[in-house]
């Protein structure tokens, strides 16, 4: 179960030392007995754990340091989040820093919320962020500047679970795998090798 021995977003290279920490949080009865150990996987790794409650501070801060891109990866966007997320970014933006963000299509939500959907991704791309819409996607993450990478089970653009986490990892290496990953799965869909429509309920966007 969990992330562990799951590829990254396309590529052939696992992060392992990553996904073992997002393995021991998910369990299927929500349990938060493991919940202790990770925090000490992160600190060994040389980087931090957040829970849904610790992680947005941090996140804001890392936005407004950011010096040249952003990429970020979040299957959800939920109108608030979206809101919260384009108010820290502004700075940035300003700064001449490009964004891009990574999300799910509106066609794979229900039909209800897919002009939310709509609306939330057209005042990203308002605001200067290059917005991609994917039919399958699952990564959680974000990279600043090429030597910062977030990677977890929370979705960065929506709301956060109580069971879900981040890890803050400054690597340039995991944040190459990560924006690696993200262009590989790109070029899959463009040429339509990826055509697995995944679904999304109006309940859950994780």
């Amino acid at each position: 179960g969990g992330y562990c021995g799951r590829p990254c977003i396309g590529t052939d290279r696992l992060l392992c030392h990553i996904y073992i920490a997002s393995a021991l949080t998910v369990k299927p009865d929500r349990s938060n007995r493991n919940r202790r150990d990770t925090p000490s996987i992160a600190i060994a790794m040389g980087g931090e754990f957040h829970d849904a409650e610790s992680w947005s501070g941090r996140f804001r801060d890392d936005l407004r340091k950011a010096e040249q891109e952003v990429m970020i990866a979040s299957p959800g966007l939920s109108a608030a989040r979206v809101e919260a997320f384009l108010h820290d970014a502004l700075p940035a933006l300003q700064r001449g820093v490009r964004v891009y963000v990574t999300t799910l299509a509106p066609e794979v939500y229900p039909e209800q919320v897919r002009a939310k959907i709509r609306e939330s991704m057209e005042k990203l791309r308002q605001a200067g962020i290059a917005v991609r819409a994917g039919t399958a996607l699952h990564t959680h993450a974000a990279v600043f500047d090429g030597k910062l990478a977030w990677y977890g089970n929370l979705n960065l653009l929506s709301s956060a679970k109580p069971e879900n986490d981040m890890m803050r990892v400054e690597s340039e290496e995991i944040a190459a795998e990560l924006l690696a990953g993200e262009k590989a799965q790109e070029k899959k869909e463009v040429s339509g090798e990826e055509r697995h429509v995944q679904t999304v309920s109006e309940e859950s966007k994780d």
